[in-house]
């Protein structure tokens, strides 16, 4: 059979390609008449039909065509191709597939599972079928081998044939949720008289239902959309909060599956407390079940729940009224008070108790104020606040504000995972064409880009596109900045479980380092507690330069031989986030060159002072450089000379490569007198200071 398929028509898809069943839809790419003796179609109706779900099995002449197609390269022109030519019988079972699943509404497919023809699989080989397929997939419990298992156990839901969750040991059938849902979010879009007609249905909406967010956390239970729907009514009956054989006391739970199958045995509410795996932080939720079904919300906001992917603890008690007011002293600690990085501009304020605003990050003139203006009132109607990178990629400016950028979002997306904060992370607009090294750690904090792109060859004009966490763009690009409320609307997501860090940690980090007397007030009176804390700073999604400062003088503050002073020294000459004086080496190069690395760590973090940096590491060049050619010297005068010329080449080449960071030569008075004054004081190490100070003055 030589079908024309593309373009085809859901019409002539459903014609001669769909056979509704018992069991589901069975979707074939063969003659009718070869159904027959079709074992595929046979072993399909053997699975238990699941009341209120549906299924969909690939059948003859289609062979899986999803998941067998060949996998993907990536092309020299960075663009990815089959890893080899499709045959024609592929490519139109692969373009068959493809549209039926675009054809059907994201609501058919959140209540959709793949049904594999193959007779017997393990969970893990279902899973594949569920992630290539974007959707999840199904087998009936007898024919599931037993295996080591590989995957996330929260990925894993066992029903029983009315369709309830249940433990495995009552199933009928297993599914296995994908790690990325082709349609996250059904109902979202729809009249709401549809969400209306979902929720009226006989025993409630299909709740046993697991979907792993863009963000990396978890949907249980109904979509958003219906949660928010039903949160939204005012006249809304509540349920009994306790039942005889409900959930009273403390029970505990290995996956989500079995929170849920315990929950639907009785409408009910409940309290959840989850633990992600590896965190500190336990998390609070609110379950309720009744006629609609079973939703889950974070008791604070009200807000459809979205749980840790992978957890190391899932308990559940009987929810008290009480409970609200536990949960907002209990899990809620006190939000840290926003410390905006100097050299950060605040074009805008508002919102409630004007928390959300517009900060700028480059100089004054970087960004157009009408954009500004225009930003900020696309934020306000959001309720989001935005941040705006002006400095293009390429300059001390851009590296310098990439860690003021992440330093601002680090203490938005704390208080967002620990404080009372409902307000989405903020927009980061990326208006200097940055690209991933701005996109990749904003993303990771939880914040979305919107990246400005200027065109090329004959395309001239800017365009903006919403960038991923992974560097990806997404969507097609736009001439003007979108203003639909699909790019600026967003959810308060508590998503990452790097983020439960103490808040004495959070505040320390947060701190201006040019705020000496708290620095070390704090170094002070937390120090022991924020040494036993220093593991969990390793594991935070900022780019470990960030927060090196910090780090360094926490890791000098027991020390007695000048390291800690000196860089104490050196922060008191911070001005407006900017240094121009360089760390005095005459109290620590006694102990070696190693110190000098010492004090070039604290030149990190939102100072980036890259000018003291390079110096430093030419110094220590020198002083290396030279110690060695003493060290292997046969008296040859000429050969050690053209030796000594070499380091000094590698000093200034140093020094130069970071040229951008040195002020202009009018102003970098105060480093040559301080590298002159050490070349009067170290006898040993003269000339080498001599040359640093030289290539300073000379550099371009």
């Amino acid at each position: 059979m030589n079908l024309p398929i593309s373009p085809r028509t859901m019409d002539a898809i459903c014609l001669e390609h769909v056979l509704p069943t018992t069991g589901g839809t069975y979707l074939f790419n063969a003659p009718s008449s070869s159904l027959a003796g079709d074992e595929k179609l046979r072993d399909m109706k053997d699975i238990p039909v699941i009341r209120g779900y549906g299924s969909l099995t690939f059948g003859i002449g289609l062979g899986d065509p999803i998941l067998s197609s060949p996998v993907t390269v990536m092309g020299d022109d960075g663009v990815p191709r089959p890893a080899r030519e499709l045959s024609p019988q592929e490519a139109q079972a692969l373009d068959l597939a493809r549209q039926y699943l675009r054809s059907l509404p994201p609501e058919a497919l959140d209540i959709l599972s793949n049904r594999p023809a193959d007779s017997q699989m393990t969970l893990d080989q279902l899973a594949e079928y569920a992630d290539k397929l974007h959707f999840q997939a199904e087998t009936a419990l007898r024919r599931l081998i037993d295996a080591a298992l590989t995957i996330n156990p929260n990925r894993l839901l066992y029903l029983d044939g009315d369709g309830r969750p249940v433990i495995r040991e009552r199933a009928a059938v297993v599914k296995v949720a994908p790690i990325e849902h082709r349609a996250p979010n059904p109902f979202a879009d729809v009249d709401p008289s549809l969400r209306e007609l979902a929720l009226s249905r006989a025993g409630g909406y299909p709740s046993a239902r697991i979907v792993f967010d863009a963000g990396g956390r978890v949907q249980l239970g109904m979509p958003p959309a219906l949660v928010r729907h039903l949160e939204s009514r005012t006249s809304e009956p509540a349920p009994s909060p306790r039942v005889p054989d409900g959930i009273t006391g403390p029970e505990r739970f290995g996956m989500y599956n079995d929170l849920m199958a315990r929950i639907a045995e009785h409408h009910q509410e409940v309290r959840i407390e989850v633990r992600a795996r590896g965190g500190q932080h336990v998390e609070t939720f609110k379950a309720v079940h009744d006629e609609h079904g079973i939703r889950f919300t974070d008791p604070r906001t009200g807000e459809p729940a979205l749980f840790p992917a992978e957890t190391e603890m899932i308990q559940a008690t009987a929810w008290d009224p009480a409970d609200l007011a536990a949960v907002d002293t209990g899990t809620a600690v006190t939000p840290l008070p926003i410390v905006r990085p100097k050299g950060l501009t605040v074009h805008r304020t508002y919102g409630p108790d004007d928390r959300l605003s517009v900060d700028v990050l480059g100089a004054r003139d970087s960004v157009p104020a009408n954009f500004l203006d225009q930003v900020a009132g696309l934020g306000a109607d959001a309720g989001r606040s935005v941040v705006v990178v002006g400095h293009p990629a390429g300059k001390a400016e851009a590296a310098r504000d990439l860690a003021r950028a992440q330093s601002l979002l680090f203490q938005r997306a704390w208080n967002l995972q620990h404080g009372r904060d409902t307000e989405p992370m903020p927009m980061v607009i990326d208006y200097g064409g940055v690209g991933p090294e701005l996109s990749g750690p904003a993303a990771a904090l939880g914040a979305p880009v919107l990246r400005r792109e200027l065109g090329t060859g004959l395309d001239i004009g800017v365009s903006w596109r919403i960038v991923g966490a992974d560097g990806v763009v997404a969507g097609t690009a736009q001439k003007g900045v979108p203003q639909d409320t699909s790019v600026w609307s967003g959810t308060p997501v508590r998503a990452n479980p790097a983020l439960d860090i103490d808040r004495t940690m959070a505040s320390y980090l947060s701190m201006s380092m040019d705020d000496v007397p708290a620095l070390v007030a704090a170094l002070t009176v937390d120090g022991s507690t924020l040494k036993s804390l220093r593991p969990a700073v390793d594991a935070l999604p900022v780019d470990p330069r960030v927060f090196a400062p910090q780090m360094k003088l926490l890791d000098l503050l027991d020390t007695a031989d000048g390291r800690f002073e000196a860089g104490i020294d050196y922060l008191r000459r911070v001005e407006g986030g900017t240094v121009q004086a360089l760390p005095d080496i005459t109290k620590v190069l006694h102990l070696g060159t190693d110190a000098l690395d010492d004090l070039a760590a604290l030149t990190l973090g939102t100072m980036d002072d890259g000018a003291s940096r390079s110096i430093l590491a030419a110094i220590r060049k020198g002083i290396e450089g030279v110690a060695g050619i003493t060290a292997v010297s046969t008296g040859d005068q000429a050969a050690d000379g053209a030796a000594r010329e070499q380091v000094y080449r590698q000093m200034r080449d140093e020094i130069f490569a970071h040229k951008d960071y040195l002020p202009g030569k009018g102003s970098r008075t105060d480093y040559v007198r301080a590298l002159q004054g050490w070349a009067q004081q170290l006898e040993e190490h003269r000339d080498v200071l001599s040359q640093a100070a030289l290539y300073v003055t000379t550099c371009p």
